[in-house]
């Protein structure tokens, strides 16, 4: 996996300036102050602002001065403007996203790991455990009897090298119903808590 890191600028505010003689077409017009902030991103979700500058734009001839051009008259006004000037909240869209995921996906995979204990202490026929082989692969088992001490598993026929494909062969026609083994019930949440049983999926 890699990451998309980048940088983008954008205009977060403008102030006009009347009747101000222009530099470069030593004209009288508007000038306008901009202020510019410049944000990273990740996959081009915005993280934060990373710092700002100033510029002068001239509405007669359109010439666009970067701060270190502008001329010594304007300069501090514009660099009081900039200091002024605050990142929008949209700019910290990332972190914000961040400190959400942050509580949310644990909470998730507490609730998650939850439920699936508890569907593990009380089975039912039908129910599916995804697990990992003893070749390092993907395979599902399927719940066909249950009795007070165990519970009788049919493997499936196939296997994947890849958990992600496990949706493609988790049907109950893939399992073997006369291969079925026994499983103690005692050990059951043992081997979910060991990583052996990844997930179970009840209908």
């Amino acid at each position: 996996m890699f990451l998309i890191l980048g940088n983008r600028t954008a205009i977060i505010a403008r102030k006009g300036i009347e009747s101000v003689i222009c530099s470069r077409c030593d004209s009288a017009g508007r000038l306008v102050y901009q202020v510019h902030s410049r944000h990273l991103h990740v996959f081009w979700i915005l993280l934060f602002s990373a710092d700002k500058y100033g510029s002068v734009y001239c509405e007669k001839c359109r010439a666009l001065r970067e701060e270190e051009d502008v001329p010594d008259e304007l300069y501090a006004d514009l660099e009081e403007f900039v200091k002024e000037t605050k990142a929008p909240p949209w700019q910290y869209t990332g972190i914000a996203l961040t400190i959400m995921a942050l509580i949310i996906v644990p909470n998730f995979i507490k609730i998650k790991k939850n439920e699936n204990i508890q569907m593990l202490s009380k089975p039912q026929i039908g129910d599916i455990y995804e697990f990992i082989t003893q070749n390092r692969t993907y395979s599902t088992l399927l719940v066909i009897e249950i009795n007070e001490d165990s519970i009788w598993v049919a493997p499936n026929r196939y296997s994947t090298s890849k958990i992600e494909n496990l949706h493609k062969i988790k049907l109950e026609h893939y399992h073997y119903p006369e291969l079925k083994r026994g499983i103690c019930r005692n050990n059951l949440i043992e081997k979910y808590i060991e990583g052996e049983i990844l997930k179970i999926t009840r209908k």
